[in-house]
């Protein structure tokens, strides 16, 4: 596996800027490196959020639970990623989700506000931040569109049209956040219309969609 600042380098965090950037983060930032293994919970909804965490490998995926309900997937990252950027530095920093590993991790924890002087100095740096977490804003607000607005079968849709395929229904129906039994009953009107067809790789649109 490639070293943790070769992996940093790949993160948008990093576009445009020399390497010598990352060796500043690593050598001037108080950090720590921490290995989770599969499943393992990496923060809990409600946590407040007092480090940077970047996710330097793995996968992650974050859920949120409803009483008596089983828990709704919300996203999907794979490293290197930073996660919760959006409420790190926020006045109100509880995690909204749960974080869990899908894999096996390596993590690092920065000091918050070690990491925001080092970030205030290297202008390049603070633009790629901000524009990832107004990419982060413009994905959340479409995901609230998607919960709030659309119906079940416009949400199987969607999730068919920026996926490529259903080839996972236990999958599919955390992230609708609904019970089996519903999304079975709109697949099956989707494929009996045509709309949706099964093929080796899973369910997928029909061409004329």
């Amino acid at each position: 596996m490639k070293n943790v600042k070769d992996r940093l380098l790949m993160m948008p965090l990093f576009n445009n800027c020399p390497d010598h950037v990352v060796d500043s983060l690593l050598l001037e930032v108080p950090h720590r490196q921490v290995d989770r293994k599969a499943d393992a919970r990496i923060a809990y909804a409600h946590d407040e959020i007092t480090e940077v965490i970047i996710l330097v490998s793995g996968k992650v995926h974050t859920t949120m639970t409803h009483p008596g309900k089983d828990g709704v997937e919300i996203d999907h990252f794979t490293g290197p990623k930073m996660l919760a950027q959006v409420i790190t530095f926020a006045k109100e920093n509880r995690l909204p989700c749960t974080i869990v590993a899908d894999t096996e991790c390596k993590l690092l924890y920065f000091n918050r506000d070690s990491f925001f002087d080092w970030l205030t100095s290297h202008t390049e740096v603070m633009k790629n931040f901000i524009v990832s977490i107004s990419s982060r804003g413009k994905t959340l607000t479409k995901y609230l569109r998607a919960f709030a607005m659309l119906s079940l079968r416009e949400r199987i849709l969607a999730y068919l049209r920026e996926n490529g395929r259903i080839d996972n229904v236990a999958e599919l129906v955390r992230t609708m956040g609904v019970d089996r039994t519903s999304v079975s009953r709109v697949l099956s009107a989707l494929k009996r219309e045509g709309v949706v067809a099964r093929t080796m790789d899973g369910l997928e649109l029909t061409k004329q969609q």
